[in-house]
């Protein structure tokens, strides 16, 4: 123990004089002096400043050292030395680190080198004379480096003088001195003392706003840095509420310093994810995350009793509603399962850093004095606002970790219970005053006491609270005269007690104050006059050594403590123990508590040691000599932990040597433990982490850890290109091409095998914030305008006093030169683009001084022309900003959109606008849509149906070429019994139905869940089904509600949901999403930016850019020019209609359209009625702030026409992010008001007739030409005439009377593909999966799908392009597809298969065995001959998460995992049957998990225990076990019940045995064959001897809990993730075997802890044993009450014919098979035909056919329905007659045919019995 004092008080005088001291430079160079001659000689020019060794043992009483470090002084500064210690010799003996003065380096630079000193005098290293490197001040107040005699600048940082600490080693022990200042804010470098040089400089890392500490486990620490180099992705320093990357410096293994990333977030929704998914490993037994089993692994789950302070909760309901982590209920309820730690501090005042393991996790935490920042693991940390100090310690001696909470004026205890998840709280006082806090035995009893230090006006409080070891602390004070500055509190006298070293003010000397164990204080002075460094026992002698300088601070001076004890060694240690956790990566490592004499047992720290050698040090440095004595003055590394957990990601296989010792009070070490050998085995190439943060523009680099040299290395990367590689590919450098969670695994090949890591998933964000440069300054964008039609977009915003457009050249932006541009300035409300003179380019209004109005040239050369015009837009923009300019009625009139979305329309000057007005019958609306895709924007309302008390969303539609006319009566979109407000619409899932949203507010939360309407075709309105995505950990404004914009943020085709201030939705298919950090461009006009990004302002600035300025890898391609574009007279206008464009991501259904009319042969103004807004131009970019066209067609009204005229059509195609295809060739079309060709039906196929006629023709002297590929069938009077066509294309219709010529264009199409490609032979009963018809998918036809068939059942939705068909009957069959292309007409095709008489069975693993090191997978052959093939499954880290390992031909029987090795860990599999068409396939099969023994010693040391998992997949009803003198040489010894997991040999014979265990089992549910299966050789676990026993801790007190808060089963919680409390913490082996004991129809336990429902109600008993040999146990009472509904229902019959009087059994199927309501309601419907029953049993009553009806009963109103044909009797009528040709044949009850019948089941007869065989 020390404490550390760095010029905290500068005293004066000596400490105790004598006459004479001793110079030289070594033992032959003495001379004597006294006192004053020393400081002149130390002082003067004529030597050299030179070492000195004192060698009168009478001037110094107590062995005094004399050192050269000089306490300097300057004009602002005073530097104190020494400032660092550690013995650098390892003789047992701390080296003292400083600086001196070198003469010529001061009179150059103010250079202060490094000196390092051994406690004796003698000189270990001088910089700054030789070759070295040295830090020094230069003379403009810089800091330089300088290396080799000339002094070359190494480099140089800003400001001030530079110290050092040391906290940091490499991996041969030796220190690495960091450099820190907080007076002058110096930047961060490292100076290796072995390599003598500076091996890193951390430009944006300052102290003290940096800390160092392991917060990954691996022995090394990292460098983080919080202020200001605390970023998110784009380099924007983050705002105290925002989450982000922060910038660290990891060390690596060969002692190199690597950049990398730690990311923080505040969402507690990523806690519970991982707490419950993400992180708990397999325990290389039974667990994966997901368990919450800590115990099983012996890792705790991240956020495992966090300390988080948050607001009082609400009565929560159930686990969705309650959060776990951040809420309290004033009693903490959290999951308390922790290690005592050291007692720690996470104290520091606000922008320091500090690190400790505040929640006992096994991994360190960082607090900057605002927040607490909990370690998840992976370089994710949860960000928890806490102010103050909070204190962590093992007070009840339980092994958890409580709480003390020093703040809000008041400390508060709070205690961790291993029993219960409640923390027990208690307020131990209420005093501002409190100036420190202390931990310790004070008292001697065993249990840690609290000491609060309470300074009064002249006086000081010392309050105690003694600590009786049950968590009852009794308060009892003392206190002294006098007010002193306490620093530490340590046993600086060696006599087991606790002194306070403090500082006594007004008489300003440091003095000790005896902590008595009767609770009474006494001072003791300590000499005067000291300029105290530290206390320490600086020699390893047994005492305490005050370490000070002189006087004249111009030496070191260190005594022993006045009246010192010897202090003793603590004793040595039992070896420590060590379990690996392959999955996980780490090696928990644990020891029991350590002894000494003076100091209490609680009180020790430890130091952790592990080499590559035995005796070495080199993986995880221990600060001790081999003989125990230490090389610094600190506690152990492990602090009072009693575990650790080790990263071994970087151990290269082979063995390990570990390592303990005790360090007591004093900072005595005692000796080394012997070692634990650890042998660790790499079978697979582990992906080091990577950290959050990431952004699809950056460039990431991907490696190994610790590659093996002879193994080649190739990468899986999803969505992912690697750019370049070392030469055997272990380390890659990446760009990924999409955002969101991305998937890389690698291949290994060695020697002839290849193996295959686990999957890491990388996060990405899909784009981060570029800024826009104006030579070094950012640009603030409004508004995006291509002034020149070039296709670079120039931007409106404002660079401090300069405002306007800024124009990209060269790689930057600069002012665009033009003198309407000089002073325009810049703002987001009163300005917006549009063409106002109807010339096809884009004006803008922007009211200013000398004008408003701004008038493209149309020269293409940036030039506008400026007026004044009087405009009325009916509102202003200050209050109401403007969102789009919109063409509401596709008359070319300006209209617009304001935030409220109310439409603003004008008489077409241009100038004057108002209200829509009363268009519906009232004059209010919600918003437009254009919801037929008619091109005609139409209303939609938010109503309240009185007279169905309902809520209703209505759309009114848009009546085509009429300027404001809409259908009056409304067509309801959604309704619903509850009040809700629709907010507005879009295609969220990619369907082509449009979906709306609204928001909901649970009643008594202080979130809002978003509510999307899942689109259907508007037949099947109102639409019923509803997807709800939760929004609690998103931000908004303050106090309102969440605000949406809709954007393609990852260009994945799906629009995503940028939802308040900071978060994004990247929505993927079926409204799946990951949610995401997004950064705005700053907008100096909008509070959180978000109006610079929104639909009508997404768009890349220059060609093939990311839109809005934004970084990122994600290519994008234009989309294709429009096809087909026809335009023709209707009766309403013109008729403009193209085909759907193609992009390589938007998909049709969210394409935009930029639509061009324009009269030919004219230019200039009024030239267009539909304006392009970009002179026609293919290069030009699109506008922001204009609503582009969705649909792909639209009617111009007449009223925006000319009769006669010749118009020009041309179409471009705009994908989600602003990329735009070129314009259409020009289409020429005359409007003709007067004559024009109608034509029925909106679309023309090939091959189909068609009916027509041309207006005002009243005879049939005509003519008609239908154009190429075309035939007139027919022509008539009155002009009529009918017309097919052969060939698709665009067709011109020309219609000639007399001289009139009339002509139409035609889109004549191919009939819609329905093409399906089925098999040639398919299974009977059995899911084949088909990829739907195209037609299906293009979103034209709204009646589609398969006709209805008994031959078969088809399943899919409208939207998927997969459709699922079961086929069930027997020979050649038809599949149907259709679609309805006209009203009358419904095209239909069929595809026909074979249906073989076969069915697939279910796949069944027989067993799980050890096959050497691997593990085989073995299945049954016996098996339908159209089964072919396996695929063999295993799970990844994930829970429940499977990889496919290899296909294989079902006749092989067995497949052996070559990348497995049984030795390490078990691992779960699971198989699946592919028929030989391979579009069959059956249902996964029950996960295997095969036994995984392994072996520890009794705690009596007598016996051999041996512990297993429950083999997962098998009824197990005993175990075997093995034993024997070798692994080839086993025989049974004991048989055990099945329900035991664990076997303890007190009986092995002397030597070496060896152990395995095999099993008998019952067949699992559905297998082949009957009755008990005895163990064969081959179904084994893993041999393990009983040399790896290792001594254990046994565990001593067992609870059961939840991780969930609410320990009950219910509908909205059909899982629990079981959790066990073992006591003491630090047991070696913490695997527990969980089982039901009662209510096991309710719920099924995994024997990872992972409790699912089954469906009922009613209580399940949940029991937890040890399996370490302490065979404790424990139970829990889970409540369930669950109802499982059905989401599917099929009917089935052993036969289809039943003969007049005979009856039939009918089987209703549901899916899932454990739904909770299994019957169902029969209906006949006709029952003169036949009746059934309420048990299905139908009665054939007269012949005919007739139609069975099962509906579900448990509310989820299913049906599905069986036709029987009732043929006539055979005439003999009440005896039943067995037909001695016709074999009874038997079904499941499922109707699946069963070729051998099994004792004890039911089936169905082709009888039509039902019976048990």
């Amino acid at each position: 123990m020390l404490v550390c004092l760095l010029g905290l008080w500068q005293g004066m005088g000596w400490a105790e004089n004598d006459d004479t001291s001793t110079i030289g430079n070594s033992a032959k160079d003495v001379r004597t002096v006294t006192p004053e001659e020393f400081d002149n000689i130390i002082e003067s020019k004529d030597i050299d400043y030179a070492i000195g060794i004192i060698t009168d043992g009478k001037r110094w009483a107590y062995h005094s050292s004399v050192h050269p470090m000089y306490t300097l002084e300057a004009t602002n500064y005073t530097v104190y030395c020494p400032e660092a210690y550690y013995d650098v010799t390892g003789n047992g003996k701390m080296d003292f680190f400083g600086y001196y003065i070198d003469k010529e380096i001061k009179a150059n630079c103010n250079m202060y080198p490094l000196i390092v000193t051994s406690i004796d005098g003698d000189l270990i290293r001088k910089e700054g004379t030789g070759s070295h490197v040295s830090w020094a001040t230069g003379r403009d107040g810089k800091l330089e480096y300088y290396q080799k005699d000339d002094y070359a600048k190494y480099g140089t940082l800003d400001y001030g003088f530079i110290g050092f600490k040391m906290g940091m080693y490499d991996k041969d022990g030796m220190p690495l001195l960091i450099n820190r200042d907080a007076q002058y804010n110096f930047p961060t470098s490292i100076y290796s003392y072995k390599q003598n040089k500076i091996v890193l400089k951390a430009e944006n890392f300052y102290y003290p706003k940096t800390t160092f500490a392991d917060i990954n486990g691996d022995g090394r620490k990292e460098i983080i840095s919080f202020v200001p180099s605390k970023y998110n992705s784009s380099n924007t320093q983050l705002t105290e509420e925002e989450d982000g990357a922060i910038d660290i410096y990891r060390m690596a293994a060969d002692g190199t310093f690597v950049a990398d990333k730690i990311y923080v977030t505040s969402d507690t929704t990523v806690v519970k994810s991982m707490m419950l998914d993400d992180y708990t490993p397999n325990s290389g037994t039974i667990d994966k995350p997901g368990s919450g089993t800590q115990t099983a692994t012996g890792i705790g789950y991240p956020g495992q009793g966090m300390f988080v302070r948050a607001k009082p909760a609400p009565d929560w309901n159930d686990w969705q509603e309650y959060d776990n982590i951040t809420s309290e209920t004033s009693q903490a309820k959290q999951v308390i399962t922790n290690n005592g730690k050291a007692t720690r501090a996470m104290a520091a005042q606000t922008g320091y850093v500090s690190a400790a393991d505040i929640n006992g996790d096994g991994m360190i935490d960082l607090y900057d004095g605002t927040n607490i920042y909990y370690n998840l693991g992976g370089n994710k940390f949860f960000k928890s606002p806490h102010k103050g100090t909070v204190y962590s310690a093992d007070l009840t001696g339980n092994g958890l970790l409580d709480f003390i909470d020093f703040g809000n004026e008041q400390v508060d205890l709070y205690l961790s219970m291993a029993e219960n998840s409640d923390m027990q709280v208690k307020t131990l006082l209420k005093n501002t005053a409190i100036s420190n806090t202390f931990f310790g035995d004070f008292d001697k009893d065993g249990d840690v006491d609290i000491l609060f230090v309470i300074p009064g006006s002249d006086y000081t409080i010392f309050q105690f609270y003694r600590n009786d070891g049950n968590g009852v602390f009794k308060p009892k004070d003392t206190n002294l005269d006098g007010t002193y500055t306490c620093q530490a509190c340590n046993d600086y006298d060696g006599d087991g007690l606790y002194e306070i070293l403090a500082v006594k003010k007004g008489a300003y000397k440091y003095v000790l104050l005896k902590l008595n164990n009767k609770w009474s204080v006494a001072e003791t002075e300590l000499p005067s006059g000291l300029s105290l460094r530290t206390i320490g026992d600086v020699n390893n002698d047994g005492t305490m050594e005050m370490v000070y300088n002189n006087s004249k601070k111009s030496y070191t001076i260190y005594d022993a403590v006045p009246n010192c004890k010897v202090n003793t060694r603590p004793e040595k240690m039992e070896k420590p123990s060590a379990v690996a956790y392959a999955d996980a990566g780490k090696l928990k490592i644990s020891w029991t508590r350590g002894k000494d004499a003076e100091t209490s047992a609680c009180d020790l720290t430890y130091e952790l040691r592990i080499g590559s050698e035995s005796g070495k040090g080199d993986i995880y440095l221990g600060k001790s000599n081999a003989d125990g004595t230490r090389r610094v003055l600190e506690d152990g590394n492990m602090g009072r932990a009693l575990k650790y957990m080790f990263d071994t990601g970087n151990l290269c296989e082979g063995k390990y040597y570990i390592a303990i010792q005790a360090i007591d009070a004093s900072g005595l070490g005692g000796p080394w433990s012997d070692e634990f050998v650890y042998d660790h085995k790499t079978a697979l190439p582990v992906i080091n982490k990577l950290s959050d943060g990431y952004c699809t523009s950056d460039t990431i680099t991907m490696t190994v850890q610790n590659p093996n040299i002879n193994a080649t290395y190739e990468w899986n990367i999803d969505n992912g290109t690697i750019i370049s590689q070392n030469d055997n590919g272990s380390i890659v450098d990446v760009v990924f091409n999409r955002g969101g969670e991305q998937n890389v695994t690698v291949n290994m090949t060695l020697g002839n095998l290849m193996y295959k890591s686990e999957p890491r998933v990388v996060t990405l964000i899909p784009s981060k914030k570029g800024d826009l440069q104006f030579g070094t300054y950012l640009v603030a964008p409004i508004k995006f305008l291509d002034i020149n039609q070039n296709g670079n977009v120039e931007v409106l915003g404002s660079i401090g006093q300069e405002s306007g457009f800024f124009e990209y050249k060269n790689e930057t932006y600069s002012k665009v030169r033009k003198t309407w541009n000089s002073d325009l300035g810049c703002s987001s409300y009163e300005f917006f683009i549009a063409d106002f003179n109807h010339d096809g380019y884009p004006d803008f209004y922007y009211p200013h001084s000398k004008g408003n109005l701004f008038t493209n040239s149309g020269e293409e050369d940036s030039s506008f022309e400026y007026d004044t015009e009087t405009f009325d837009f009916g509102f202003k923009f200050t209050e109401e900003p403007l969102i789009a300019n919109i063409d509401f009625n596709n008359d070319g009139k300006l209209n617009f959109l304001d935030n409220s979305h109310y439409l603003y329309t004008n008489n077409g000057d241009e100038r004057k606008f108002s209200g829509l007005g009363n268009i519906i019958g009232r004059y209010s609306y919600d918003g437009f849509f254009d919801f037929d895709r008619d091109g005609g924007l139409d209303i939609w309302k938010n109503e309240i149906d009185n007279s169905i008390q309902k809520a209703q969303t209505k759309v009114y539609f848009k009546v085509a070429g009429e300027n404001n006319q809409f259908n009056p009566a409304g067509t309801v979109f959604y309704e619903n019994e509850r009040r809700y407000n629709m907010e507005g619409f879009a295609d969220f899932n990619n369907d082509g139905y449009v979906d709306g949203y609204f928001l909901d507010h649970p009643e008594g939360q202080d979130y809002y869940n978003m509510v999307i309407v899942k689109g259907k075709p508007m037949s099947e309105w109102p639409c019923k089904e509803t997807v709800v995505i939760p929004l609690k950990e998103c931000t908004f404004y303050a106090g309102g509600e969440p605000s949406f914009k809709f954007v393609d943020f990852s260009n994945n085709g799906y629009l995503d949901i940028i939802v308040g201030n900071s978060f994004v939705l990247l929505m993927d298919k079926d409204f799946s999403f990951q949610k995401a950090q997004y950064e705005t461009v700053p907008d100096y006009r909008s509070v959180d930016g978000l109006k610079s990004i929104n639909e009508y302002h997404w768009q890349p600035l220059t060609p093939g850019a990311y839109p809005n300025g934004y970084k990122s890898s994600i290519k994008n391609e234009a989309p294709s020019v429009p096809a087909h574009v026809t335009a023709t007279s209707v009766p309403e206008g013109l008729l403009l209609k193209w085909d759907d464009a193609t992009d390589d991501h938007t998909p049709w259904m969210q394409m935009r359209y930029n639509v061009s009319l324009k009269i030919k042969g004219k230019t200039g103004e009024n030239a267009f009625v539909l304006s392009p807004m970009n002179g026609l131009s293919d290069e030009a970019a699109i506008c922001s702030g204009v609503y582009y066209r969705k649909a792909t067609q639209l009617i111009v009204p007449k009223t925006a026409l000319v009769n006669g005229t010749t118009y020009e059509l041309q179409v471009q195609a705009i994908d989600l992010m602003g990329e735009h295809s070129a314009m259409t060739k020009p289409v020429e079309v005359t409007y003709n008001a007067e004559k024009m060709i109608m034509i029925d039906d909106n679309e023309h196929y090939t091959g189909l007739a068609y009916y027509g006629k041309c207006t005002n023709v009243s005879g049939n002297a005509f003519t008609i030409d239908p154009g190429e590929g075309g035939t007139v069938l027919q022509h008539s009077d009155g002009g009529i005439f009918s017309l097919k066509w052969n060939t698709p294309g665009v067709k011109t219709i020309t219609f000639k009377d007399g001289n009139d010529v009339i002509t139409k264009l035609v889109n004549v199409k191919l009939l819609p593909d329905l093409t399906i490609n089925l098999p040639e032979r398919v299974m009977l009963n059995t899911p084949l999966t088909v990829r739907v018809p195209k037609s299906f998918q293009t979103g034209k036809y709204d009646d589609f799908g398969f006709k209805e068939s008994e031959a078969y059942k088809a399943t899919f939705e409208k939207g998927d392009t997969i459709a699922t068909i079961v086929f069930k009957e027997v020979g050649e069959q038809s599949l149907q597809p259709y679609v309805k292309i006209e009203k009358d007409l419904t095209l239909s095709e069929q595809f026909k298969t074979m249906v073989i008489d076969e069915t697939m069975p279910a796949a069944e693993i027989k067993s799980v065995e050890s096959n050497d090191k691997y593990y085989q997978v073995n299945w049954s052959t016996d098996v339908p001959s159209m089964v072919s093939k396996v695929e063999v499954s295993r799970e990844t880290n994930r829970l429940n998460q499977f990889e496919v390992l290899d296909i294989v031909p079902v006749g092989n029987a067995t497949y052996v995992d070559l990348s497995s090795d049984n030795r390490v860990q078990p691992q779960r599999y699971r198989i699946r049957l592919i028929a030989e068409n391979e579009m069959q396939h059956s249902d996964y099969s029950a996960a295997h998990n095969p036994l995984h023994v392994m072996i520890n010693k009794t705690a009596d040391k007598k016996g051999n225990n041996l512990m297993w998992n429950a083999y997962e997949g098998l009824e197990v009803t005993s175990y075997i076990i093995m034993r024997g003198s070798s692994e080839k040489n086993l025989k049974a010894i004991a048989t055990i019940s099945g329900s035991q997991q664990n076997f303890t040999d007190y009986d092995a014979p002397a030597g070496v045995s060896y152990y395995a265990v095999k099993f008998e089992t019952n067949t699992s549910a559905g297998a082949k064959g009957m009755g008990r299966v005895a163990a064969s050789e081959d179904v084994s676990s893993n041999v393990i001897s009983s040399e790896e026993a290792m001594s254990t801790t046994q565990a001593t007190t067992l609870y059961a809990g939840t991780v969930e808060s609410i320990a009950k089963l219910s509908n909205s919680q059909q899982q629990l993730h079981m959790v066990a409390t073992i006591l003491p913490t630090y047991v070696t082996f913490n695997k527990v075997s969980w089982s039901i004991v009662s209510g096991g129809e309710y719920a099924s336990i995994s024997q990872s802890g992972l409790l699912t429902a089954k469906g009922g109600k009613g209580d399940v008993v949940v029991r937890v044993v040890t399996l370490d040999g302490s065979n404790l146990s424990s139970e829990i009472t889970i409540p369930c009450d669950v109802n499982i509904l059905a989401s599917d229902i099929d009917v089935r019959a052993s036969k289809k014919t039943v003969a007049v009087g005979d009856y039939l059994l009918l089987n209703a199927v549901l899916t899932p098979k454990n739904t909770t309501m299994s019957e169902v309601t029969w209906k006949s419907e006709n029952t003169d035909v036949a009746t059934i029953d309420e048990n299905g049993i139908l009665k054939a009553i007269s012949t005919g056919t007739v139609k069975i009806t099962a509906t579900t009963k448990d509310g989820s109103n299913l049906s599905a329905f069986i036709k029987i044909t009732i043929t006539e009797a055979s005439g003999i009528h009440g005896v039943t007659i067995e037909d001695e040709n016709e074999s009874t044949e038997f079904y499941d009850l499922e109707g699946r045919k069963i070729q051998t019948p099994q004792k004890g089941r039911v089936y169905i007869t082709n009888k039509g019995q039902k019976i048990a065989f």
